[in-house]
């Protein structure tokens, strides 16, 4: 939750297609994706990402199929959280600007900009004090688990 709170309460407009989060999605694929695969081959040191890339890794596992099929064939496996580490741990400043160290090309199938557009509205309706409760959030998970 703090990873989606720190995205709401963000100066940069996240939610919108535009400067911020194109240059998000731009730094997320170029940058960080490559900088992940580079850390789970075990060539560097994880360095969590900025909130805006943080952001755009989350729209984009929002479609596991595209994501799976985007790490594969880029990678050659699917890029996940290094172990011991959330995959909704952020950084407070705006790292991964460097340009890639990598060769390896990542594109991205799905539409993050329009995830993006869907969230905003979808987070709106989850941000209720129920969903600080945890006596709500157990009641509503055994609920979709009997779906």
């Amino acid at each position: 939750r703090s990873m989606l709170r720190a995205v709401h309460t963000s100066k940069k407009d996240l939610y919108t297609p535009g400067n911020e989060l194109d240059r998000a999605i731009e730094v997320y694929a170029k940058v960080f994706m490559p900088s992940l695969h580079e850390v789970l081959a075990g060539k560097r040191e994880y360095e969590a990402p900025s909130v805006e890339v943080a952001w755009v890794w989350h729209l984009h596992k929002l479609d596991p199929i595209a994501y799976k099929n985007d790490c594969e064939a880029a990678f050659g496996m699917v890029l996940h959280a290094p172990s011991g580490t959330s995959p909704f741990l952020f950084s407070r400043h705006s790292g991964h600007t460097d340009n890639a160290t990598s060769s390896s090309q990542f594109a991205i199938s799905c539409n993050i900009r329009d995830c993006a557009t869907r969230q905003a509205a979808f987070l709106w309706q989850v941000r209720g004090i129920n969903y600080e409760d945890q006596d709500f959030l157990g009641s509503a998970v055994l609920r979709y688990v009997m779906l």
